[in-house]
């Protein structure tokens, strides 16, 4: 097992282990059934309880493209001029390590997010199916996720360089070995990472963008679910203002 294969498999996991529940989250028929809900809705909770929690996500996600842009980038198809210390350089035994450190951390999460749900059970108001989000839970989900998948992997990769590579100087490897293939397709990762940490960025700083133009703007004229300019006929009775489904008008 390389360093630059290891830092695939680390990133690659936890990027798994928290897209997978958040994508289950975000499904209407599948979240009514989970005792958490996504992450945007929790950090939009946070943002409600008090401002300051907006510094922290959008503090994270701008270091972490100030952490990619600071990674020598070489002109894609070319030699690297310089040793490259998060190559091909072998590390014997970690495999082994890495899956036993990471069923601990996916069994710690898994635990203490069950005792959470049990401690704290999902509230349903009066005269409404609906459960609500059930924050307490995802405080343990989320936060414990955090911690042990991102923070730590991040500490552990800077203090033992000779382990694995940081998952900005992976994302790099990546689109360099993607370049190998076509440079094209390096390109549009690049992209399509800058792309998702700014789309991220306004995501949770301006929560529920980009449903917040429907939230500023209450006062459209809405029919049949959609914002018209006129309505069909005189004081239809399908037109309201404001009504966006997924705000609850």
């Amino acid at each position: 097992m390389t360093r630059r294969r290891l830092g695939y498999l680390v990133w690659g996991l936890a990027f798994v282990v928290i897209v997978v529940p958040e994508l289950l989250a975000s499904i209407n028929a599948v979240e009514r059934h989970l005792p958490f809900p996504t992450i945007s809705r929790t950090i939009g909770h946070l943002e409600a309880v008090n401002p300051v929690w907006e510094i922290f996500p959008t503090m994270l996600i701008v270091l972490f493209i100030y952490a990619l842009l600071q990674v020598p980038v070489p002109k894609l198809g070319t030699a690297v001029a310089v040793p490259d210390d998060d190559g091909d350089g072998t590390v014997p035994h970690e495999l082994g390590k890495f899956w036993m450190t990471s069923g601990v951390c996916v069994a710690i999460v898994a635990v203490a997010t069950y005792l959470a749900s049990r401690h704290w059970p999902d509230q349903h108001l009066a005269g409404e199916s609906g459960k609500q989000p059930n924050f307490y839970v995802a405080y343990f989900l989320w936060g414990g996720s955090f911690l042990l998948w991102v923070v730590l992997p991040t500490i552990s990769a800077a203090r033992q360089k000779h382990k694995y590579p940081s998952l900005p100087k992976t994302l790099v490897n990546l689109e360099r070995w993607i370049a190998g293939y076509s440079k094209g397709a390096a390109w549009a990762v690049g992209f399509v990472v800058v792309w998702g940490m700014a789309f991220l960025l306004l995501h949770l700083t301006l929560y529920p963008f980009p449903d917040i133009t429907r939230e500023l703007n209450k006062h459209e004229l809405v029919c049949g679910g959609k914002v018209v300019s006129r309505m069909p006929v005189d004081r239809d009775p399908s037109c309201r203002l404001g009504g966006y489904p997924n705000l609850g008008g």
